[in-house]
């Protein structure tokens, strides 16, 4: 029975020794505390807790826990041993046989671990740590000496402690942006803290036209000296150019931006900055200066209208009449500073700049349109399409700037349109004398004579009366001034002045027979008699106090080369037709026993706007030097001039 209990006690702390050197490597029993026990003897118990002789005497002592074979146990004061039946377990009490058993919850099995420093430990801060500070072991608090912080990481289960520490540093902070071209010149920044690249002193560049330098100033608390490289980079929702950085000198760095090369897209971007400490990992991240960029190509599509101005609108309200039959062919805007041309794509009354755009920041911009163009008296208007902005030109000419067209609109647009005074028809115009018809008088006094600054009077008898039972013209034209006598009713009698002076004689009268077109006869003062048609192809001047006066049983035409006729006409039809550069004055009256008809027209159209192509004027002289034996029929023609 002795050897069994041998070979048990034997077999047991084997176990117990093997498996726990096997499996508890590195680990320690810790803890102390109180035991206690009432019984008086020490017996085995294989199948649970076991004890030693010598057997004690019921007694309360302190114990230290420690390994015991692979298991956390304890020794008793008077060498009896406890130890728990397996390894990695700390015995909670050693039973004798008899309760109560000794209670051991002091104990516990742990595995020692250093403290050891985290990754901010060597790193440089602007504030205390508070992140990272142990990789392992309970971090102390952060204390600031100098411009050292410390702390320790404390280990557990006997584990040492570890002493760490990083450096007090600043980070750099963003103190200014200017912009300078290639050249060197300052840009100062625009309304709204921006530019673009189509500013003039961009173009103007002489180094690199889409060349811009960003200098950015940065400082630091430790001083310049803690500051090192600078970037920079442009930022929109859509794209992030990042550029190099450059070594700053006294807290300056000058970074080069070639936009081309660097392929910037177009666009308008933040100007953000990055500043880096000397020796450390601080940096000021990315800042918004507070100033944007805009890269673009400078070009202005361009569209317009041109409008009917006859009726005299002026910008910014034209008319919504487009202009027709003005021969609008072409239109080109031309800068004559810069050289640029760009030629428009004419359609009708509209047009557009198709491929050929304007240039944003040209000067002195003029529009040139077909030299045969209709249209006189001609405006601009000129009208952001972005915003909305219009502007009014008294001449063809503008400055392509930012006071026409935002520069930073996603796309910035123009329209010009123009308005002029279109051509007017050819009309005719009687001076303190009437104009009587049998049944119409059509003449159009073009509104554009009232527009006029050179005295065009707008009417067409000026002092007289306007009689007829059908009278045409515009609406918004009086037939006559200053009081516009007119009257819708026939006061003509017809006369056959061929008959009625054919056989005058002693009056300086001179009778033809068939058609006449001599000059040199014509010219004659006196009474010429015709039996045929008369053409006047030369000006005839009569002095005050003599008389002229021609009266043919045919037709009687004025060639459009003449310019100047003094004296009375009269005849079956009188002709006044063609075009001439110049205006035909006849100082006399017109007598048509049939009609006068008046077409005469400018060659140059644009001249109908504010003259009569032909202009009579009375001449009462010729009643008073008429001869006596005529003078009986004047009460039935005076009038009709």
């Amino acid at each position: 029975m002795r050897y069994c209990r041998l070979l048990t006690w034997f077999l047991l702390n084997f176990l117990f020794l093997f498996i726990g050197n096997k499996i508890v490597f590195g680990a320690i029993c810790i803890g102390s505390g109180t035991y206690s026990y009432t019984t008086s003897n020490c017996g085995w118990k294989i199948t649970g807790y076991y004890c030693r002789s010598p057997a004690a005497a019921p007694q309360s002592a302190n114990y230290t826990c420690s390994w015991n074979n692979g298991s956390c146990g304890y020794y008793k004061k008077d060498s009896c041993w406890c130890a728990a039946p397996g390894p990695l377990s700390c015995i909670t009490g050693c039973y004798s046989g008899v309760d109560p058993y000794w209670s051991t919850s002091g104990c516990k099995v742990c595995t020692p671990v250093n403290g050891a420093c985290g990754s901010a430990n060597g790193g440089a801060f602007d504030t205390t740590p508070t992140t990272d500070l142990c990789l392992t072991g309970t971090a102390s608090v952060v204390t600031l000496s100098g411009t050292t912080y410390t702390w320790t990481c404390t280990g557990s289960c006997t584990g040492s402690t570890a002493t760490c520490s990083a450096s007090n540093d600043a980070a750099p902070t963003f103190s200014s942006l200017t912009l300078k071209t290639y050249d060197g010149d300052v840009v100062a920044a625009e309304t709204g803290s921006r530019n673009q690249i189509c500013q003039s002193i961009f173009r103007q560049d002489t180094v690199n036209k889409n060349g811009v330098q960003f200098i950015v100033t940065a400082t630091n608390p430790l001083g310049v000296g803690n500051i090192g490289t600078i970037q920079a980079r442009l930022r929109n929702t859509t794209n992030t150019y990042t550029f190099n950085p450059v070594a700053s000198v006294n807290g300056v760095a000058t970074i080069p931006v070639d936009l081309n090369a660097s392929g910037v897209a177009t666009g308008t971007y933040n100007i953000e900055v990055l500043i880096n400490d000397v020796g450390s990992t601080l940096n000021s991240g990315w800042i918004d200066t507070g100033r944007d960029f805009k890269n673009w190509d400078c070009k202005v599509a361009i569209t317009g209208n041109f409008y009917d101005g006859s009726t005299g609108e002026n910008c910014p309200n034209f008319s919504t009449n487009l202009a027709t039959d003005i021969n609008f062919s072409s239109l080109s805007f031309n800068s004559p500073s810069s050289g640029l041309s760009s030629n428009m794509s004419v359609n009708g009354s509209t047009y557009t700049s198709g491929s050929n755009p304007l240039i944003w920041g040209t000067s002195s911009y003029q529009a040139i349109f077909n030299s045969d163009l209709s249209a006189s008296d001609k405006s601009l208007r000129l009208i952001d399409m972005g915003i909305g902005t219009t502007s009014c030109n008294s001449t063809l000419n503008f400055d392509l700037d930012s006071n026409i067209v935002d520069p930073y609109d996603t796309t910035p647009t123009l329209r010009a349109d123009f308005s002029g005074m279109v051509s007017q028809n050819s009309w005719f115009q009687a001076i303190d004398g009437g104009v009587f018809g049998k049944s119409t008088i059509t003449n159009f006094v073009p509104t554009t004579c009232g527009l006029s600054t050179n005295g065009c009077i707008e009417a067409t008898s000026v002092g007289g009366l306007v009689a007829a039972p059908t009278i045409n013209g515009f609406d918004n034209v009086n037939y006559s001034t200053p009081d516009n006598w007119y009257t819708n009713t026939n006061t003509v009698n017809q006369i056959d002045f061929f008959g009625k002076y054919k056989n005058i004689t002693g009056v300086g009268t001179t009778l033809i027979n068939g058609d006449l077109s001599d000059s040199n006869i014509i010219n004659n003062d006196g009474l010429l008699i015709v039996d045929g048609d008369v053409n006047i192809s030369q000006n005839k001047t009569t002095s005050v106090g003599n008389f002229s006066m021609i009266v043919a049983s045919g037709n009687i035409t004025i060639d459009p080369s003449v310019t100047r006729f003094d004296g009375i006409l009269a005849g079956n039809n009188i002709d006044i037709g063609g075009s001439s550069a110049t205006q035909l004055t006849i100082n006399g009256s017109l007598y048509g026993t049939n009609q006068v008809n008046i077409t005469r027209s400018y060659v140059d159209k644009i001249d109908n706007n504010d003259s009569p192509a032909v202009e009579i004027q009375y001449r009462p002289d010729f009643i008073f030097n008429m001869p006596t034996s005529m003078a009986k029929n004047v009460v039935e023609w005076k009038w009709g001039n």
